[in-house]
């Protein structure tokens, strides 16, 4: 399953030549997986971090960088769940702009108990989840 979401680049995302910083490309993928999580999970980061104690720190993220991101350039976040492991997530994530590629993510985060500062592991019932089931730990081939 792929889902995908769209950001603008803004002008507080750019250099003074209007191409966007690549940190200012992370943070944009951070808010396309937290729409991702919440739009799956049905639970937003408020939930998750205040209530439940719970987050998705990245312990991996390796990104290619194939295409400049100007400002005013309307970008695509497709994400793909590739691997749910005990208490890890793995996502390939390919951005574009109107369809030509701009950079690629493989990314890894890990479900963690903010009491304990310990990975936890992830409930059945988001095991269960149909986009997660089929790359879950254990799933049939």
């Amino acid at each position: 399953m792929t889902y995908r979401y769209t950001y603008p680049v803004r002008f507080a995302h750019c250099d003074p030549a209007g191409f966007a910083y690549f940190p200012r490309l992370l943070e944009i993928l951070d808010g396309a997986v937290e729409d991702f999580m919440t739009e799956v999970t049905g639970a937003d980061r408020a939930q998750t971090h205040l209530r439940e104690r719970l987050g998705i720190p990245t312990i991996d993220l390796q990104v290619q960088f194939t295409h400049p991101c100007r400002l005013g350039e309307l970008i695509t976040f497709e994400i793909v769940p590739v691997k749910l492991g005990r208490t890890s997530l793995t996502f390939q994530t390919t951005v574009t702009v109107d369809g030509e590629p701009r950079f690629s993510v493989l990314q890894t985060v890990v479900q963690m108990d903010f009491t304990t500062s310990r990975p936890h592991p992830w409930s059945d019932v988001t095991r269960a989840l149909p986009v997660f089931a089929a790359v879950a730990e254990g799933a049939p081939a």
